[in-house]
């Protein structure tokens, strides 16, 4: 969106927004990391990445570049990091050529999401997620959830710009919204297949757009 931001009104679990003001936000470095598992069982949970001691720490980065194997099913989980305290995320996943087949987008207590979870084939339409919760602080990686993708070949899952932008909602109902394309970009994680990957654990200097939400006809507590 190049900082121009579109009218837009978006339900999160009776959240309401539309056409959000210039102010500041609570989270202006807040950034997605990713990280990514193969091959899978399937049989994740939104404890998995800590019991792998992944944290963003330099002994606990995620992993984002996958061994080139046999096609496959592979587990990507979506996290906030570089926060202060947030009510709710939006951002977009691509994945071809590969094959969506579920995602779980409950790991923070009290989730909810918007009308629309990811599904096939993924893109800034199909590929949006929209979920909120409670005002929360801790931990400082945040699991957010995640999908289970049938891997036939090399590829990445990206996160893209959804027409309403990427954003994450801090605790006192105001955005921070990432100014794309540019330097933004390293702000979202991304995990490919033998390489390319990027896993957006370290802050940048640069604050990310603010902005408040317009008009709130629900909230999460």
């Amino acid at each position: 969106m190049s900082g121009v931001r579109l009218s837009v009104a978006v339900v999160v679990a009776g959240l309401y927004l539309s056409s959000p003001t210039a102010d500041a936000g609570q989270n202006p470095h807040f950034t997605l990391p990713m990280h990514g598992i193969w091959p899978t069982t399937l049989n994740e949970t939104c404890t998995t990445p800590a019991s792998q001691g992944v944290d963003c720490s330099q002994m606990g980065r995620p992993t984002v570049n996958l061994p080139a194997r046999a096609n496959g099913f592979a587990t990507f989980y979506i996290f906030i990091h570089n926060y202060t305290g947030t009510r709710a995320v939006r951002t977009a996943f691509e994945w071809a050529p590969w094959s969506f087949l579920f995602g779980h987008w409950a790991c923070v207590p009290g989730s909810s999401t918007g009308p629309s979870a990811p599904h096939n084939p993924g893109g800034p339409i199909h590929g949006l997620l929209e979920v909120g919760w409670s005002c929360t602080t801790a931990p400082s990686l945040l699991v957010v959830g995640y999908m289970a993708i049938n891997i036939t070949g090399p590829g990445c899952v990206s996160q893209v710009e959804p027409m309403s932008g990427i954003e994450v909602l801090g605790c006192n109902f105001e955005v921070d919204e990432l100014v794309l394309p540019g330097p933004d970009e390293l702000r979202l994680g991304r995990v490919c297949v033998d390489a390319g990957g990027h896993d957006a654990c370290d802050p940048l200097t640069t604050p990310v757009e603010s902005a408040t939400w317009g008009k709130i006809k629900g909230t999460y507590e």
